[in-house]
């Protein structure tokens, strides 16, 4: 078998094989959470609404290692297109000063990217969060539905966005 253009027996002696399988699939992926993020659009809307109507609400986009990237890529158009503060925080930084970035008068949403949802600074980032905010909603965007943000229910506070499982990377 073959995966761009090398030949698994390769890939293996290089210790590439699900770097290589994973790049692979990433267009067929891309392909399948759109239509999954479609599906879920009219919940998701609806729950980001109540934010959006908040009295100056502030987004934070969090997430650990290369999920850290992703909200620091958001950052910019979230708060150029809903003209409200938004700041891309590590959850490594947030769980040693979580006072440093949490406004505890101010509607907050957390939107928190994480593949496996399992990691000890992802879940810890929440709990803070919902000690430090008074008014909290959460975005959970993960790969793992068996993971600890992904089994988060309050439907009223919390919403997530699971990605297809193929997305749980292993490279």
């Amino acid at each position: 078998m073959k995966l761009l253009n090398l030949t698994s027996e390769f890939l293996e002696s290089k210790g590439a094989i699900h770097t290589a399988r994973e790049i692979g699939q990433q267009p067929a992926m891309w392909e399948k959470t759109y239509w999954r993020l479609l599906k879920e659009k009219s919940q998701l809307l609806h729950f980001l609404q109540k934010i959006r109507n908040a009295d100056q609400p502030h987004l934070i986009l969090t997430g650990a290692g290369t999920s850290a990237f992703i909200g620091e890529t958001l950052a910019g158009p979230f708060q150029k297109n809903w003209g409200v503060c938004c700041k891309a925080v590590s959850t490594t930084d947030i769980i040693t000063h979580p006072e440093n970035y949490f406004i505890k008068n101010k509607p907050t949403l957390l939107i928190s990217f994480a593949r496996s949802g399992n990691s000890p600074e992802s879940v810890q980032t929440c709990k803070l969060a919902r000690t430090h905010c008074d008014e909290l909603y959460e975005l959970n965007i993960t790969c793992n539905e068996q993971g600890e943000l992904a089994k988060q229910n309050n439907a009223e506070k919390i919403f997530t966005v699971l990605l297809p499982e193929e997305t749980d990377d292993v490279s």
